[in-house]
């Protein structure tokens, strides 16, 4: 059962997660930190503070053009 249970988690949908402007996170570290493992960051054109990510795996992908990261 629980082997039944662990694959059906991995097949689970990843959620999208829209940052910077008119995203639902101003910044990508507050995205980090409220995303799941192995949800998608996408992130909207402009400059954004470094951040870290620990203990998840996440993608993080452009929305439209590109983005930069300072520090």
């Amino acid at each position: 059962m629980t082997l039944a249970l662990l694959a059906l988690a991995a097949l689970a949908p990843s959620d999208v997660i829209d940052v910077g402007a008119g995203g639902t996170y101003p910044d990508i570290q507050s995205a980090v930190l409220a995303a799941a493992d192995g949800d998608i960051l996408r992130v909207a054109p402009g400059e954004y503070d470094s951040f870290a990510v620990f203990d998840k795996w996440l993608t993080i992908v452009p929305s439209n053009g590109s983005f930069s990261v300072r520090g």
